[in-house]
């Protein structure tokens, strides 16, 4: 009897050793062999080694304060791992296995200046003989760039896998372009720049999956002189005379709203969301595919009524909107659900009015809302959004019904933080705005 016990015993022994996970790989040992040594720009992206095998190490001379980003991702179909050394001797500093796919990629600030091993291993530490692809981004720490002002250019990169053959040309006045693009994630660079230098960027579009790529220059400490969208547009795409001064806030953006005035047709086209993320699950309603290249608008009715309008795309594009308000003060990003809300899938004209009755719909519907009734001397804002993103422009016109007509008045100054003190015999105040239009 007692074999017989013994025997599922041991099956269960041994079926629990068969089925163990296998321990999860840390840091790779520090025992591969040299292969190169490589000097990357700073800033900038450097393709270090074109074929690394598992097992070899790659020595990048480095400086204390600069961030660096290694990576092996999108390069080769086997598993890598990178492990980070200093050369002079010491343990791992940095490692990854995985961080985009079977790839790896680490981010890692020098911590000294001088030789960095970078380890190349096979998942889960072996040598290979197959090449794997070695990138190094960097961004300058210590003091900023020398100049009257710093811009900031921000790639990104929403998937995390690199640009590929795509970068960004940075001329100034008209010299040689310095190109950067992104390795994993995104890459920040400054650029120090002197008032009257002319800036100009570069947009290069060969690489894959251009949906995922955008850029963005701005003052440091400022606002942004220009976003690209999402797929950047090739070639030339932003020239400029450097003023440093902070740039005004976008009008893809709720805060730089354009004011609407007396029921006006206008023409209007934009090519990206802006610097600030105004819709959220709070307020977006049936705009659930977030931002696009959207434009925002505020408008205040100087006498009540009924209003009703008409968004026309100049070719075939698939636009939605929102409406918030009423609002005794304009607030940015709106609080709560439109008022108003299309996100129809049909292309064509879209609006408030044309007989409809609904006060908001899916992508499934005719495009058309009902009016709504207006108080004067309230605030509404407007988002008109192109979920096409194909930069095709759009016209707007007004149906003013019921005696409604719009005031050009709008809250010229917004969200005031106000303080006074007494000094002496007068009285000191200090105040902040987050929006101003025809005031200062």
């Amino acid at each position: 009897m007692a074999r017989f016990l013994l025997l599922p015993w041991l099956l269960l022994l041994v079926g629990s050793i068969a089925l163990a996970p296998t321990p999860a790989v840390a840091q790779c040992a520090n025992d591969n062999t040299y292969w190169l040594t490589t000097t990357p720009a700073c800033p900038g992206t450097t393709v270090a080694s074109t074929c690394l095998f598992g097992g070899e190490y790659q020595l990048i001379n480095v400086v204390a304060g600069n961030t660096y980003t290694f990576s092996t991702c999108g390069t080769t179909a086997w598993d890598t791992q990178i492990t980070l050394y200093n050369n002079a001797g010491g343990g791992a500093l940095a490692y990854n296995d995985d961080g985009c796919g079977a790839q790896s990629t680490v981010t890692w600030v020098a911590t000294f200046t001088g030789q960095l091993r970078v380890l190349i291993d096979a998942y889960p530490c072996l040598s290979n003989s197959s090449c794997a692809t070695l990138t190094v981004g960097c961004t300058a720490g210590g003091p900023p760039p020398a100049g009257d002002c710093v811009y900031v250019l921000t790639l990104n990169d929403s998937f995390g896998d690199g640009w590929g053959t795509s970068n960004v040309g940075v001329s100034i006045n008209g010299g040689p372009y310095t190109y950067y693009t992104v390795v994993a994630g995104s890459n920040t660079v400054l650029i120090g720049v002197n008032i009257g230098n002319i800036i100009t960027l570069n947009y290069n579009n060969s690489g894959a999956w251009q949906g995922e790529n955008s850029y963005t220059l701005s003052l440091q400490g400022g606002g942004a002189y220009f976003n690209s969208g999402t797929p950047p547009v090739g070639g030339i795409s932003f020239t400029q005379t450097v003023t440093c001064q902070p740039p005004p806030t976008a009008p893809q953006d709720c805060a730089g709203g354009v004011t609407i005035c007396s029921g006006q047709s206008f023409n209007n086209n934009s090519s990206n969301t802006g610097n600030v993320v105004d819709l959220n699950a709070g307020n977006q309603g049936c705009l659930t595919s977030g931002e696009r290249q959207g434009t925002w608008y505020h408008f205040s009715p100087s006498t009540a009524g009924t209003i009703g309008f008409t968004i026309s795309p100049s070719a075939v594009a698939d636009y939605d909107f929102a409406v918030w308000g009423p609002m005794s003060t304009l607030t940015c990003p709106p609080a709560g659900p439109p008022l108003r809300c299309s996100y129809a899938a049909p292309t064509g004209p879209t609006g408030v009015g044309n007989g409809a009755t609904d006060t908001s719909e899916d992508a499934l519907g005719d495009r058309w809302v009902s009016t709504f009734n207006v108080l004067a001397g309230q605030i509404y804002i407007l988002y008109v959004d192109n979920f096409s993103s194909n930069g095709q422009a759009f016209s707007l016109t007004w149906q003013l019904s019921n005696g409604a007509s719009l005031d050009c008045t709008i809250l010229p100054v917004g969200d005031v933080a106000l303080t006074a003190r007494p000094v002496m015999r007068s009285v000191e105040l200090d105040w902040s705005t987050v929006h101003e239009e025809g005031s200062s």
